[in-house]
């Protein structure tokens, strides 16, 4: 019913509800037909499968140039840790030191070195190559990349290994001798 004071004053009649009751109905019909195509096209579109493997690709190329940067840089570390231990050793030497067992802990320490510097030349020179991508990173051909990125990988990890497995076991070495020799 309307309100005294509005521009209709009684009833409205059954088919005149009904009508407008029908004309609600069929406006919030067109607004839910209306608004699917709208709601549709504001959802993103499905991801492109082919196109998410190539971004995981180039995302693994970029962090092994990461890693290969870093596993220079402990490379270089190690280099200089050597360096310092045979100057350690001559003074050791000098003041009339056995240095045997160090000297075979630093030849093992080398020669683990040595086998990481190799596993770091065959991950750069494929990094390098850079088959399957292009100058800035990009995949140009999918399978070749997937085999770049996967067997520098390993060549990363291998090297990884090497240097770590031959730092520990310098570092025991050195550790033990200190502590042979620590009241001498």
């Amino acid at each position: 019913m309307v309100k005294k004071g509005s521009i209709h004053h009684g009833k409205k009649s059954r088919w005149q509800s009904g009508v407008s009751i029908a004309a609600v109905s069929v406006a919030i019909i067109g607004l839910l037909f209306a608004s699917v195509p709208v709601a549709l096209a504001a959802q993103e579109e499905p991801p492109d499968e082919e196109r998410d493997r190539f971004m995981f690709v180039e995302h693994l190329y970029q962090r092994e140039l990461h890693a290969l940067e870093g596993q220079a840089m402990s490379l270089e570390f190690a280099g200089e840790v050597s360096a310092t231990t045979e100057e350690w050793m001559q003074d050791l030497k000098e003041q009339g030191e056995d240095v045997a067992d160090l000297e075979a802990a630093l030849d093992a320490f080398e020669a683990g070195v040595a086998s990481a510097q190799a596993f770091y030349d065959t991950a750069s020179g494929l990094l390098a190559a850079h088959a399957g991508f292009d100058d800035d990173g990009q995949v140009t051909d999918r399978e070749q990349a997937a085999e770049t990125v996967r067997e520098a990988g390993r060549a990363l990890r291998d090297g990884h290994r090497a240097l770590r497995d031959a730092t520990v076991n310098f570092r025991r070495a050195v550790n033990d001798w200190r502590r042979e020799h620590r009241g001498q």
